[in-house]
């Protein structure tokens, strides 16, 4: 059993850059193995137990922008994971977005020892409610406000995720940057090159309502962008090792997630 509860942050302006706070609990002694897919934003994950990802372990540690699965082994574990916006990392670190992609790298290198406080504190509290009000304090304390052209940027990333056929053209229109800056500028809050995020968010899209609708898999990958049924197969299978009408077969996470949520849902 996976016990799961998902929360949005309290704090309306913090919305903008996490989109929420997984909770997650295994329980009689079960191990979570997983595959985590490549996701259009960072993610930062506290836990009580280590989690196993290619051979080494991590309790308090940031997950990069992946652009491929990430193998994750998790043994009686119970969690928080925050889920970053696409840019929303970026507000919180001055280090450059793309030095995170593809790497798995302890909050302490971020944000120093506080991190490791945050991190005992949240396992010492049994209060839900308490515990996510520690991480948004955290969070609130080191927020950084947009630039001008940052905010530009943020603006055009939601566009898109909104409406997948807008060019780049149309979009940086209102960005006083040449194209070469505006992929440098790009590359450094979201972490990848704009192609690449495209593709990820894409997939997002296709991946999302695969565990929450019943549409067949040629209208999933029509709604999500993708122009014929091979394309899709290919980045789906990229992106997390399966073929489409294969994936919850064989992914046993996100089949008992899927009727988690969707029982919750019916209560």
């Amino acid at each position: 059993m996976i016990n799961h509860i998902s929360i949005q942050p309290e704090n309306i302006f913090l919305r903008k850059f996490v989109t929420e706070f997984v909770i997650l609990e295994t329980e009689n002694g079960q191990t979570l193995r997983k595959e985590f897919v490549p996701k259009n934003g960072m993610v930062w994950a506290l836990t009580n137990l280590p989690v196993t990802i290619h051979n080494s372990q991590y309790r308090n540690f940031l997950i990069g922008i992946q652009t491929e699965p990430l193998p994750m082994k998790w043994e009686k574990g119970k969690g928080v994971f925050v889920r970053f916006s696409p840019y929303g990392m970026s507000r919180f670190t001055t280090i450059q977005m793309d030095k995170f992609a593809n790497t798995i790298i302890e909050s302490d290198s971020v944000w120093g020892n506080k991190a490791n406080e945050l991190n005992h504190c949240f396992l010492s509290h049994t209060n839900l409610k308490e515990n996510i009000s520690l991480i948004e304090n955290f969070l609130i304390a080191r927020i950084r406000k947009p630039s001008d052209i940052e905010q530009a940027i943020f603006d055009m990333v939601d566009t898109w995720d909104l409406n997948d056929d807008l060019s780049i053209t149309e979009l940086k229109q209102t960005i006083p940057l040449s194209n070469r800056q505006l992929e440098r500028k790009f590359k450094q809050l979201i972490g990848v090159n704009i192609q690449s995020y495209r593709r990820i968010s894409r997939f997002q899209k296709a991946f999302k309502q695969m565990q929450f609708e019943y549409n067949t898999l040629t209208d999933v990958g029509y709604n999500s962008g993708y122009f014929d049924q091979s394309h899709f197969s290919r980045d789906f299978k990229f992106f997390t090792n399966y073929r489409p009408n294969h994936f919850f077969e064989k992914a046993d996470f996100y089949r008992q997630l899927n009727k988690l949520i969707r029982t919750s849902s019916a209560v």
